[in-house]
């Protein structure tokens, strides 16, 4: 997952990124997602605030023996805003966060430009590919031929990509 403040800093430069991968970023909607986002948190923030002076207020009115019901009224009010607030905050939240989860990681600076492995570069090579007289199996053909693999009872029992061992 990327880093939620790096792509708070830069998302442009996060979008550019990404595009060498061959993802294309909506740009636009993570920022205005973003944005409202910071909206409603420090509407919210605000409003929490307000509702707290409120509520001290209450405490004072009622040790110097004043009425204090219409602050009390206020407060209730102010409690079902701040209430509003919070679910959207939440769901603001939520769909900026299912946003950020469908990113894919970002590529190392290293990795060669391309959109499949036949861009990819040998870097080094450690000693010589062997020659044989004959033609090599892969491990999958030789557990199914020595009978130590078993992709059907793997298939039945969990689903496909996985294998069960005998012996």
């Amino acid at each position: 997952m990327i880093d939620p403040k790096l792509l708070r800093q830069d998302p442009a430069a996060v979008a550019k990124a990404l595009a060498r991968r061959g993802f294309e970023m909506d740009l636009a909607h993570y920022t205005a997602l973003e944005q409202r986002r910071r909206e409603v948190q420090v509407e919210t923030e605000s409003l929490r605030a307000q509702k707290k002076l409120r509520s001290k207020a209450i405490g004072k009115a009622k040790a110097a023996g004043e009425d204090a019901a219409p602050l009390m009224q206020e407060v209730a009010a102010l409690g079902k805003n701040l209430d509003e607030l919070e679910a959207t905050l939440t769901e603001v939240q939520s769909e900026l966060t299912d946003f950020e989860l469908h990113l894919p990681n970002l590529l190392q600076v290293s990795v060669p430009e391309g959109l499949s492995e036949d861009a990819n570069v040998e870097v080094r090579r450690h000693g010589e590919p062997r020659e044989f007289e004959y033609e090599p199996l892969d491990h999958v053909d030789l557990g199914q031929r020595l009978q130590g693999m078993d992709f059907e009872a793997a298939a039945r029992v969990t689903g496909s990509r996985f294998v069960t061992l005998r012996g």
